[in-house]
């Protein structure tokens, strides 16, 4: 008997378990597109990790970089470059030391994610039609 509700409670948790994942592709798939460029040209929206934010995050220190929500319209790129020596979380995003993400937004949505350079800890970018 012990067997039986035992192998009913690993089924259910698998089960469990594939429907909290198809629900998080699904809201994975609910954001914008965008397209990952090359770090040329100018951004609409352009924002600089300097170096030594990786130390003030040691030292708990309060780091406001981006803000935790930004509006932008179909067709604006975003630049995010991290003169620092550690990498950061920004939303959906991983900017590397060292290097630069700049991304071009080509339908509207919403991207959402947590935040390593903002205070509340999230990020979110809202692309709005033109």
């Amino acid at each position: 008997m012990r067997r039986v509700v035992g192998l009913t409670a690993v089924i259910l948790l698998a089960v469990a378990v594939g429907v909290a994942s198809v629900v998080a592709y699904e809201r994975m798939n609910d954001g914008p597109d965008y397209q990952v460029a090359a770090d040329t040209g100018t951004a609409d929206h352009d924002f600089v990790i300097p170096a030594g934010t990786s130390d003030r995050l040691l030292r708990h220190e309060k780091v406001d970089i981006l803000p935790r929500r930004l509006d932008v319209t179909v067709g604006e790129t975003i630049r995010i470059r991290n003169q620092d020596t550690r990498g950061q979380l920004v939303g959906i995003f991983y900017v590397g030391a060292g290097e630069t993400v700049r991304m071009r937004f080509t339908s509207p949505g919403e991207l959402s994610g947590a935040c390593e350079v903002h205070p509340d800890g999230q990020f979110t970018i809202m692309v709005h039609e033109a």
